[in-house]
Order: C-alpha cells, then structure tokens, then sequence
C-alpha cells in the first residue's frame, strides 16, 4: 500500500521536472498515470502528507533514538513527558514517514 504510494509520487515529480521538455499528456502516457492525478497532485502543493508537524516529527525522532521501541511506548513517552497528546495512527504514520521502525524481539527458546 504504502510502497504504491511512493512510486506514484516519484513519477509526479519527475513528470513536474520533465513538463518543461516534454508535454504533460505525453509523459502521463508513458509512465501510465492520468493527466487529472498529476494535476490533482500538483493542487494539493505536492505533499507526502497533509498537515506535517516536523516539531512532533522531530520528538519522536528523538524519543525513538534514546530507546528504540515501538510507536505505543512513543505515545505514552510524549504524553508523559511533552504534555502531548496524539493518537497513536498519527504516531505510527510519523514512524513510517520517518522511516523508522521497533526492532522485533527474537523470540526465546524453549528446551524440553
């Protein structure tokens, strides 16, 4: 889902590099996408994500770096310590924006 996303962005912003040299139907055609997404695109001002707070963004970046967990005990850590109080999809969405993920515990073994 979110891997489709990106690629149609990537294509948007080369189309907008290349609109210059080439026209728009043209490119559009090529990289199999309609003229209205594009434009659509560009109307919005070409944003990954709608109302971006690279404040918020920036603490749990920070939170991530002291202890790397996942973005439950983030939410709880900015409510505790920030006063702030976000839905953790908002945080789960900043963590992938971010690029950032929780490293998954191995699990322990058991012998018998």
């Amino acid at each position: 889902m979110g891997t489709a996303h990106q690629r149609k962005t990537l294509i948007f912003k080369t189309i907008d590099e290349l609109c210059k040299q080439y026209p728009i139907s043209r490119l559009c055609n090529y990289f199999e996408l309609s003229r209205s997404g594009y434009y659509a695109w560009k109307k919005l001002g070409k944003p990954y994500y709608k109302n971006y707070d690279k404040d918020l963004a920036s603490k749990i970046l920070l939170l991530f770096n002291e202890r790397k967990k996942g973005y439950r005990y983030i939410t709880f850590q900015l409510k505790s310590k920030y006063k702030i109080t976000r839905n953790p999809k908002t945080i789960l969405r900043y963590m992938r924006i971010l690029n950032i993920k929780s490293p998954i515990r191995k699990k322990k073994y058991f012998h018998y």
